[in-house]
């Protein structure tokens, strides 16, 4: 049981002065040799079975800029550090970081989690991405298993995504909004992500986003079906406007679920809030 739970709180955070009448074209245009270091922070509460779980994810990452073609962009991403806390009453308290674990002083439940994600460790994602922002193709990341779904700032497909915002082509303007359409390739989970432009300002965009998924979402991932409802998303962040990357994002999350464990009907709620703020 405690198995599941662990895997369970984990693979649920899923899933980003103006001037009245401004427009910029916005596109995604990181210079080549640049090393662009970003912050993940997620704070995570869930309610099951009359009980509180509470988990916190903080990752930092890198992403290379190794060479432009013509207007598609080759991005290695990488993770310099993973940190997770998490309590429950079942389990007790359970902490990972990456940089000071240490097999031998762990309890069973932190090997469970770092088991999934000392892979992690050393490894590099290949990346091409358009000028429109789109992932046209993720290299690396095929053979991830449990780690690659297992938390969000795991998942290598949506990390770049987080920071990598799809726009339209053309001119944007104050007011204006579009969408894009995603599947999380670790657990299944279709989503429409509509971004509305906020402000533009000289130096960056400030967008509005809200994220939805059709209601009664079905899914499964490590033996766990869930049904998902009443998902709400929305957030705030701000686009680099000469390179078209993130600088920050503040999202909050909330949504219900019925699950089954291996024939053991359950219902949980959880809230969650990430931060993701660029570093250099």
């Amino acid at each position: 049981m405690r198995k599941w739970i662990i895997a369970l709180t984990g693979m649920l955070t899923l899933f980003f002065v103006s001037s009245c009448g401004s427009t910029a074209k916005l596109q995604f245009n990181p210079k080549v040799g640049e090393v662009y270091h970003y912050m993940s922070n997620t704070e995570m509460d869930m309610a099951m079975m009359s009980m509180n779980i509470e988990m916190n994810v903080k990752t930092y990452f890198a992403l290379n800029t190794v060479e432009k073609m013509d207007t598609t962009f080759h991005m290695k991403m990488s993770y310099d550090s993973l940190m997770i806390s998490q309590s429950n009453p079942m389990s007790g308290k359970i902490e990972y970081n990456s940089n000071t674990y240490n097999e031998g002083n762990a309890d069973q439940n932190t090997k469970m989690i770092a088991n999934t994600l000392e892979e992690l460790k050393n490894k590099e994602f290949d990346a091409w991405i358009s000028a429109t922002g789109h992932v046209i193709k993720l290299e690396g990341a095929e053979n991830l298993g449990d780690a690659g779904g297992m938390m969000q700032g795991t998942d290598p497909s949506g990390v770049i995504k987080s920071v990598v915002i799809a726009f339209p082509e053309g001119e944007l303007k104050e007011g204006q909004s579009w969408t894009v359409k995603q599947t999380s390739g670790s657990i299944g989970i279709e989503s429409t992500i509509t971004y509305t432009i906020k402000s533009i300002n000289t130096d960056d965009i400030v967008l509005d986003m809200s994220t939805s998924i059709p209601e009664n979402q079905e899914m499964e991932s490590n033996g766990v079906s869930m049904t998902i409802s009443n998902f709400e998303s929305t957030g705030e962040l701000t686009v680099e406007r000469k390179t078209g990357m993130l600088l920050e994002m503040n999202t909050s999350q909330s949504m219900d679920m019925e699950m089954n464990m291996q024939g053991m009907e359950m219902t949980a709620s959880t809230e969650s809030t990430t931060e993701i703020k660029r570093l250099d």
